[in-house]
């Protein structure tokens, strides 16, 4: 049985609307309402999420940062502390470690193949 699974995948697009309707239509899903926000910076953000296939779309307005393609990975896991270790064996550093951002959550977070990485684990795992 394996270890984890994916929890989410985050994709940056340069048209969140025309984007929402294409993976609406491939998936046959629905997506909840665009939220938008601002970063430390100035770079805002616009990003819909569809739940049923776990997929999180996001556009935003820096242009060094405007790349289209996967953003990050989450990989939902039993033990994080086993899948870091595994991860950090293989010279991928740890760029940050979140607790309780999220209810009963701990995340850690690898930049690595020119995006993302995010171990999770889940209090109910």
């Amino acid at each position: 049985m394996p270890s984890g699974k994916i929890e989410t995948v985050i994709l940056n697009v340069k048209d969140i609307e025309k984007s929402i309707k294409f993976y609406s239509d491939l998936l046959d899903t629905t997506f909840e309402s665009v939220r938008q926000y601002t970063l430390p910076g100035g770079i805002e953000i616009k990003e819909a999420f569809s739940p049923s296939v776990n997929l999180d779309l996001i556009q935003q307005t820096n242009p060094t940062l405007d790349k289209e393609g996967v953003r990050a990975t989450t990989l939902r896991v039993k033990n994080i502390e086993e899948a870091a270790s595994r991860i950090e064996k293989m010279g991928i550093p740890l760029l940050r470690e979140l607790k309780g951002e999220r209810a009963h959550m701990v995340e850690k977070i690898y930049q690595m193949n020119g995006y993302l990485l995010i171990l999770a684990q889940h209090d109910d795992m």
